[in-house]
């Protein structure tokens, strides 16, 4: 955070000076001593400002994904704070459902949450530092296997299902064994049989045995995860209805979990509280019906404000009445309604007021169904003509699937 705090603050800065929301900033600036003025400019030095802001501005050109943080952290400035409003970096520039399974995992892993999180993980197994960098480590391979005997050990999923996870393996090595290589024999959303061959690791016996719990847990939980999800799919039929994840996810996993849920067929929903609007009930519980438009029109221009790269803005309602309401506001104010708990007839008639609406002229926003969703009734709620449906259960009901490691030769 201390990072993108500093870099925030650097690119607002750099383009603040035509900014009249920071003119008493630029005050305050002004009155600075002659010293700290001096220090600031040799920060890089022999360089000039306009050199550092083309530094900053190839900075975020070859790793757009930072974006997304730092847009994030001033947004959250930017209510109190005169020095990031200037700042208007999309979070998600890019719809993650469109990506490739590939170019999603980058994606979601370049915001630095799945290094943060396996870094946890290692602190976990081999202990906190101890002396700078030292750890106390694995004692039972460093008791008992030499430094220098290596391995080849074999991946595999023991059991039946949909492969997700092998993606983060490089960063999982990284991190716990940097020198062991991993070869791949499938891919991430890949169905496999029981007792399937993922790949073979190499390298050193200890750095084999340091990675070897939290490589299984994240695929073995992940490929559950793609698995149920798959089930979902099928379940739901020849329907046009699309199956969404929610953010019931384990915490410090989501991004990794909605990987999961794409390698299974389904469709990643907002990623947090910050890329897009979801007016639920507890928001609503003071507006009346009568001004359930006025009270939807004004939070939806105001957070486009906040943030104009929000990937949708969605209202939650559970009665047709206040669906009629949200059917009449003009094009574009909203793009999603969430029918919350509405039986199959319900929504049939939710979806038929819709169509009504398109009919007589109304832009065509989508339903989405939520609540009371299993495998069994998954299927005739899709046919109810909703567009999505949103399950919990993808990632909170999910089972790990059995994935093991055995050494395939002798440590030597």
């Amino acid at each position: 955070m201390r990072n993108q705090r500093s870099l925030a603050f650097s690119l607002s800065a750099s383009n603040d000076r035509n900014n009249p929301n920071t003119k008493n900033v630029r005050s305050a600036r002004e009155n600075t001593s002659k010293n700290e003025k001096t220090k600031t400019r040799r920060t890089i030095p022999g360089k000039t400002p306009a050199h550092r802001n083309k530094k900053t501005a190839q900075l975020f050109r070859f790793t757009p994904s930072i974006k997304h943080s730092i847009t994030a952290f001033c947004i959250a400035l930017r209510a109190n704070s005169p020095l990031c409003p200037v700042l208007t970096l999309p979070i998600m520039p890019t719809d993650l459902n469109q990506l490739p399974l590939s170019s999603l995992y980058e994606t979601l892993s370049a915001s630095g949450l799945v290094r943060r999180l396996l870094e946890l993980a290692r602190e976990e197994d081999l202990g906190p530092p101890e002396h700078g960098s030292c750890r106390p480590g694995d004692v039972t391979s460093l008791a008992s296997i030499p430094a220098d005997a290596v391995a080849v050990a074999e991946v595999s999923s023991r059991s039946g299902g949909i492969i997700s996870g092998l993606a983060a393996i490089p960063e999982i090595l990284d991190v716990f064994a940097p020198t062991t290589k991993f070869e791949s024999f499938v891919s991430d959303g890949d169905r496999v049989s029981p007792d399937t061959a993922l790949g073979f690791l190499s390298g050193t016996a200890r750095q084999i045995l340091r990675a070897e719990r939290p490589l299984l847990n994240l695929i073995g939980r992940l490929s559950g995860i793609a698995t149920l999800t798959a089930r979902y799919v099928a379940a739901a039929g020849q329907t046009n209805a699309k199956i969404y994840d929610t953010r019931k996810t384990t915490p410090g996993l989501r991004v990794l979990e909605k990987y999961a849920v794409r390698c299974g067929g389904g469709h990643c929903h907002r990623i947090g509280l910050f890329d897009a609007v979801l007016i639920k009930d507890n928001h609503l519980a003071r507006i009346s019906l009568a001004d359930l438009g006025a009270y939807v029109s004004k939070t939806g221009e105001t957070a486009r404000a906040i943030n104009p790269d929000l990937s949708f803005i969605m209202v939650e309602v559970d009665s047709h009445d206040q669906l009629a309401q949200l059917l009449k506001l003009p094009t574009g104010t909203i793009n999603i309604i969430l029918l919350d708990n509405m039986s199959p007839d319900r929504l049939r008639k939710a979806v038929s007021m819709r169509d009504a609406a398109v009919s007589a002229g109304s832009a065509r926003v989508e339903l989405e169904a939520s609540g009371g969703v299993n495998l069994e009734t998954i299927r005739e709620i899709a046919s109810t003509g909703v567009d999505r449906i949103s399950i919990g259960a993808l990632t909170h009901q999910a089972t790990s699937l059995d994935i093991g490691l055995d050494f395939k030769t002798s440590i030597a």
